[in-house]
């Protein structure tokens, strides 16, 4: 740049430093303002997801809670304990030891088992809201979250006992079967963890039926290796039985046919059949709303 002198000469001024400097200061705060930008967003998609649920069963009413993240939590964040307030008390939740993501942050916890009025209280919140209180090194997250009351049969192989089916003391069969078992085999579910969807076991098979005709099954291991796959099925037969056991039977559009029979305790023995093939499937446990490991709020 040239500048005048006092004398009335002229000479050249280098301020090419300042120009370098005032870059670097730029870049410095656009780098800075990008990080912080990162940050923001790795920790709004790190947030935790919390579904809560009260499935009644034949051992008791229990209080259940699923917590997501998309992306992994770091050690000062990953839950530590979870509590829920509901039904005029504050219950303590234990995770359940079983299957981790193999990418994001899955847990499960649930409550001791409840019954007689403590029971009916939490089997009453149905789509009504309760606190969650979260616990981690890094604080405690309250957050409100809506309850989903789900019914599930005993657990394969130690049947519960008490019958979930309203017995029509005569049998059943065709239309007459369908229209009456309808209320228990639409938006109902066949899996074989009974505790409920994944990660509650390591591995989990489900079947989903809903009253839309969508029909829906996965095998969830958490490991990236799984199947869902969904199709649309059509009723080909129906038995009721005089104690309230039931049959069903029908095809999905994939060409594939099942054949179900349930217990009056909620326990499904299933076959597949593809061409020539008839294969055993389970033993599983029904239950109601159908729900799944992704959609918890319910599937139907």
């Amino acid at each position: 740049m040239l500048y005048a002198g006092d004398s009335g000469s002229f000479y050249f001024m280098d301020t090419s430093h300042r120009t370098h400097t005032f870059v670097r200061l730029f870049l410095i705060l656009l780098l800075t303002t990008a990080f912080a930008l990162l940050l923001s967003t790795a920790e709004a998609s790190a947030k935790l997801k919390i579904a809560t649920g009260v499935v009644k069963a034949a051992d008791g009413t229990r209080v259940t809670v699923t917590l997501t993240s998309k992306t992994s939590l770091s050690a000062k964040k990953k839950p530590r304990g979870v509590k829920v307030k509901a039904a005029g008390k504050t219950i303590k939740l234990s995770r359940v030891r079983a299957a981790t993501a193999s990418a994001g942050y899955t847990s499960s916890w649930q409550s001791a088992a409840f019954s007689g009025a403590d029971a009916a209280a939490l089997e009453a919140l149905g789509g009504k809201s309760v606190k969650v209180t979260v616990s981690a090194r890094s604080g405690k997250t309250v957050r409100s979250s809506k309850v989903t009351v789900q019914t599930v049969g005993g657990s394969p192989g130690t049947p519960g006992s008490v019958p979930l089916f309203t017995a029509p003391g005569r049998d059943m069969s065709g239309n007459e079967a369908f229209n009456y078992l309808s209320k228990y085999f639409l938006n109902s579910a066949f899996s074989d963890c009974a505790a409920g969807p994944w990660p509650h076991c390591a591995v989990e098979e489900r079947y989903v039926h809903c009253p839309n005709g969508y029909w829906g099954y996965q095998r969830t291991s958490g490991t990236g290796a799984d199947i869902d796959s969904s199709s649309t099925f059509t009723v080909t037969g129906a038995n009721v039985y005089a104690d309230g056991s039931w049959a069903v039977s029908y095809s999905t559009t994939t060409g594939a046919n099942y054949f179900w029979q349930v217990s009056t305790t909620g326990i499904a023995n299933g076959t597949y059949y593809f061409g020539s093939s008839a294969d055993p499937i389970g033993p599983m446990v029904w239950s109601q709303p159908a729900i799944s490991w992704n959609y918890l709020s319910g599937v139907c």
